[in-house]
């Protein structure tokens, strides 16, 4: 009768823990897929199941299981890797050269056309993140790079 009752309240426990945070990706283009990848986690039991997905035009993916958000709370921080797929293909980050993007297990990661471009930025593609309510990407957004142009051979180093 005791193993029963502890049974009851180990299952009672697992119903009332709540579920991982979600976090959501946004493909706001019309025009060209995105690649979003999740930077390895450092924990063993979840190394080899990390966030690696392909979104169409105007497609979304949230994450809701402690695989992509393994803090698995609202304020866990998860490190993002995001492409625009296309000819050619950008880089999304803080600053060029620099790939990573965070985004908090309540927040939201929007990919979309810079409303800028092309009168007063270079730059075609932005990223907004989210952190509950809260703005992170400041008002001109994350930018999204193409890749450097090749190095000229001929140049001396």
């Amino acid at each position: 009768m005791t193993m029963t009752l502890r049974t009851l309240l180990f299952l009672a426990c697992l119903a009332a823990a709540p579920p991982a945070e979600a976090y959501c990706i946004h493909n706001q283009l019309t025009d060209r897929d995105i690649f979003i990848e999740q930077a390895p986690n450092k924990d063993k039991l979840r190394e080899d199941r990390v966030l690696s997905v392909k979104l169409a035009p105007g497609k979304v993916h949230c994450c809701r299981n402690l695989d992509c958000n393994p803090g698995g709370r609202s304020e866990s921080v998860t490190t993002l890797w995001v492409k625009v797929l296309g000819e050619p293909e950008y880089t999304c980050g803080f600053a060029e050269g620099y790939r990573d993007l965070k985004v908090t297990g309540d927040g939201a990661v929007r990919v979309q056309h810079n409303p800028r471009h092309p009168g007063r930025s270079s730059i075609p593609y932005i990223v907004r993140t989210k952190s509950g309510q809260k703005d992170l990407s400041g008002p001109a957004g994350l930018s999204c790079f193409p890749p450097p142009p090749p190095k000229d051979p001929r140049e001396k180093k």
